[in-house]
């Protein structure tokens, strides 16, 4: 869908907080072209310095691996292990184990400081503002028509 607008896309799914029992999503953020060639460098700088210099574990997994392929992710990272993941492309991208949940903090926070911060250049005042789920969001619909040409699950057939 945003490819056909000339845009791009990465993914990131923030499972760091094994223990808030949230429910695992991926969130999309559509960038330019030329962001999306620059954000794997901005990932990499932020993870690097993401958590303790003691930290046990690489600091960066990096999970589009062509002897893999597209299990790179469930591969590299092991099961129930507190995470972070961001995709920029179907085959994979790179995480970080979160080895100290209070020192990762709020992944989403984090992410915002990359992106808005780093790659989009955006002002903290901006990007740091947390909205709250109201239930009904006008933004929704408008979404929902832009999708629906573009909605692959209408493919599907449900026999009863």
């Amino acid at each position: 869908m945003y490819g056909s607008k000339g845009r791009s896309v990465i993914f990131y799914e923030d499972a760091s907080h094994p223990s808030l029992h949230r429910h695992p999503a991926l969130i999309a953020i559509p960038i330019s072209p030329a962001q999306h060639d620059q954000a794997p460098a901005y990932f990499t700088q932020a993870l690097n310095l993401a958590e303790s210099e003691w930290a046990t574990h690489r600091p960066i997994i990096y999970t589009a691996t062509p002897e893999l392929g597209k299990w790179g992710f469930r591969k590299r990272i092991p099961k129930e292990a507190p995470y972070f993941h961001v995709w920029f492309n179907l085959e994979g991208g790179m995480g970080h184990l979160v080895e100290d949940e209070e020192r990762w903090g709020n992944g989403e926070m984090w992410l915002r400081s990359v992106v808005g911060g780093g790659l989009l250049e955006i002002e903290r005042s901006v990007w740091g503002r947390m909205g709250r789920w109201t239930g009904h969001d006008g933004r929704v619909d408008g979404f929902r028509k832009k999708w629906e040409k573009f909605d692959w699950t209408k493919a599907l057939s449900v026999e009863s």
